[in-house]
Formats: structure tokens, sequence, C-alpha cells
């Protein structure tokens, strides 16, 4: 009797799709009280306002004079290109600051709507307290909760990874277009690369993993940035991310370690 209560929650969001609509309202909301406040938790957030406006009014930003003493003054590109064109909509109603707010509560809403159906495909027990135990960890609410990409790269890979297990062993355009489009959309694509080898470590699937990895080089190469983009991707991934010179000069907060003390 416990278990039928307990697993209730979970097939009811599997079969109706209502009920998916009252969980993104409700967690809709609880995002929404949390970017009631007048201010950004990261301040990166002027900068996609910025840029998706700039964009909107005059085409892609090919040129970052603005920080003549970076690199970016050299090999500039814009490695949120999809997100930024995702964002133009919004700024036809709000302005820009108010514009992201918005976009920010509704793509954190729709990532966890996607985690409850990407669970509920898979036929998970007890989904919805999964759901619910993700809401309560602060470290993920705090990233998702940001006007910036983490939402909707959670929505992409979450997708990829429901493409990667339904899939049998065929070549998958919707897995090549999906890799394609998360190349556009942020510039830690890498993840879905890593994700799309695992697999294929665990699974002997190839072709869903060469499907991703087709994706992905054409992402970069089919490019307004090309081949600009590859210089900016060594430095970022490999220079910064992999060899990381966090002992020599300060770098960005998500380039360090997770620390649980």
């Amino acid at each position: 009797m416990l278990n039928f209560i307990a697993d209730l929650p979970g097939k009811i969001l599997s079969r109706r799709p209502l009920a998916y609509l009252l969980l993104f309202l409700v967690v809709g909301a609880y995002f929404l009280w949390l970017n009631s406040t007048p201010s950004f938790a990261d301040p990166d957030s002027f900068y996609h306002a910025k840029i998706a406006e700039l964009i909107k009014n005059s085409g892609p930003v090919k040129d970052f004079y603005w920080l003549p003493f970076t690199t970016l003054d050299d090999i500039y590109i814009d490695h949120h290109f999809l997100y930024h064109l995702i964002l133009i909509p919004f700024l036809f109603v709000f302005n820009p600051l108010l514009a992201i707010k918005i976009s920010a509560v509704i793509f954190a809403a729709l990532a966890i709507l996607a985690f409850q159906w990407l669970l509920d495909k898979f036929k998970i027990k007890y989904s919805l307290v999964y759901t619910i135990l993700l809401l309560l960890v602060h470290q993920f609410i705090f990233r998702i909760n940001l006007a910036k990409i983490p939402s909707l790269s959670l929505i992409f890979l979450l997708c990829f990874i429901y493409l990667l297990f339904t899939n049998k062993n065929k070549w998958s355009w919707p897995i090549f277009g999906l890799s394609f489009a998360y190349v556009w959309l942020y510039g830690g694509w890498p993840i879905m690369l890593g994700i799309g080898f695992v697999y294929f470590l665990t699974s002997l699937k190839a072709k869903p993993f060469l499907s991703a990895l087709a994706g992905i080089i054409c992402g970069l190469v089919i490019n307004p940035y090309f081949p600009t983009n590859l210089k900016f991707y060594w430095q970022q991934t490999f220079q910064i991310g992999l060899i990381n010179y966090q002992n020599v000069i300060d770098v960005g907060g998500e380039w360090y370690g997770m620390s649980f003390f």
C-alpha cells in the first residue's frame, strides 16, 4: 500500500500531460520567486543580455574590442551563439535585463520538467521523489537558477541521453542534429562528446556515438566563427579547463574543483 502511494505521483506524471503542466507551473513559481530580486547572482548575465541585444540590432558580434588587454580582443567568438538567438524573442517583449530573468525562470522550470520526463520515459519508480530531491540540492539549484546557459544546456543533455538509450545502434539524425546545435549553444560541448563516448564504451554501440561526433564536428566547422572558434576552444577547453593555471593566476570560480569542506 505504501509503495503504491509513493509511486502514484510518478504514474500520474507519466500518463497525464496536465500533470506535467502543473509541475512546470509549480517549479516555475519557485524559480520566479528566486529571481524576484533586483540583482543577478552572476555578473555574466549582463554580458548575455547585452550580446543578445547586439545580435538583435546588428547581427552576430564578431569583434570584442571592449576588452583590448585580454585574449578576447584577438580570438573572440560567441560560444553561446544559439543561446543568444533563443533570447531574442524575449527582447521583443521585455527590456534586456528583465528578458533574461524571465528566460531563466522558464528554462530552469523546463530543465526540471525534462528530468522528470526522462525518469518517466525510463519507467523509474518513485520518479517524482527523485525530482523533489533534486530540487533540494542547493548547489544544483544555484547553478540552474542563474540567468545564463546551465538550465538550457541540461535540457539538451537530458534529451541526448534519451536519444542514446533509445537508439538501436543505427545512424541517428536526431542525435546528429542535437549535437550540432549543442556546439552552437554552449562552449561546454565536450560534455556531450564525453557522455556519448561513455555510452559507447558501456554499450559497444558505435553508431549513436558516431552520429554525435559527426554532429559536433559539423557544428564546429559549419559555424559563423570558424576557424577562429578552434583557437578559442583550444584555449578555453585545454589550456584553461584541463591544464588550468589556477596555481599561477586566479581563474573563474567554475574552473576550480568542488570542495566539500
